[in-house]
């Protein structure tokens, strides 16, 4: 990993877990002197985290930490449900023998889970479930979709970060479950049906919680 790949990780992790708070500047002199790196990282990086939704950048300002709206977190997430949908529709014909057994391995290890601490296990979790949608994902043969759908996924990861409890994961590996059994017998509605109602879980649980904090 390069100097500059390694200071965007911590500075979007920073956001993610909101040690960077909404509405917070980001400073370049500071970013410069804190992680120790030239100006001209900063300003890409920078760049990169507006267009992913991590700030905004503002004339005269600079870069600001965002905050999505309820509504904001709603359309993303309908969105998000049509496109990965799609996705799966897309995957099944190209999904062979090999790839269920990942899902299978997939799944195996996410319910491995839950001994672990709070942190620990959302973190975990985040990285096998990606890995869980992004076969489907690559499966469909669609570049294009492949990178909307990370790039939406990226807006809304630290509100997905903080709002994932893990009480929840039941509810989401009966969902695997499921799409891997309809996937398996190349069922593509039932397992969109079920793509989707995933999706909507998560969605519930996120604006669930950004209302409960919002107050």
């Amino acid at each position: 990993m390069s100097k500059k790949d390694e200071v965007y990780q911590k500075i979007r992790d920073a956001i993610i877990k909101e040690s960077l708070n909404p509405g917070e500047r980001l400073i370049e002199s500071q970013l410069c002197q804190q992680y120790a790196v030239s100006r001209g990282p900063v300003r890409e990086i920078l760049i990169q985290l507006n267009r992913e939704g991590f700030v905004s950048l503002i004339p005269n300002k600079g870069a600001i930490v965002t905050k999505l709206s309820i509504q904001d977190l709603k359309d993303y997430y309908d969105l998000i449900a049509v496109l990965e949908c799609k996705a799966i529709e897309w995957a099944i014909p190209n999904i062979n023998a090999a790839d269920i057994e990942n899902l299978i391995e997939i799944q195996e290890e996410l319910k491995k889970i839950f001994p672990v601490n709070r942190e620990k296990a959302i973190m975990i979790w985040g990285q096998l479930n990606y890995r869980f949608h992004q076969l489907f994902w690559e499966k469909s043969g669609n570049v294009a979709l492949v990178e909307e759908i990370q790039l939406i996924r990226k807006k809304i990861l630290r509100y997905r970060f903080l709002s994932l409890v893990v009480n929840s994961f039941k509810d989401f590996l009966i969902d695997h479950e499921k799409i891997i059994t309809a996937t398996t017998k190349k069922n593509v509605k039932k397992a969109s049906t079920v793509m989707h109602a995933h999706i909507m879980r998560d969605k519930d649980l996120v604006v669930q919680h950004l209302t409960y904090i919002s107050g």
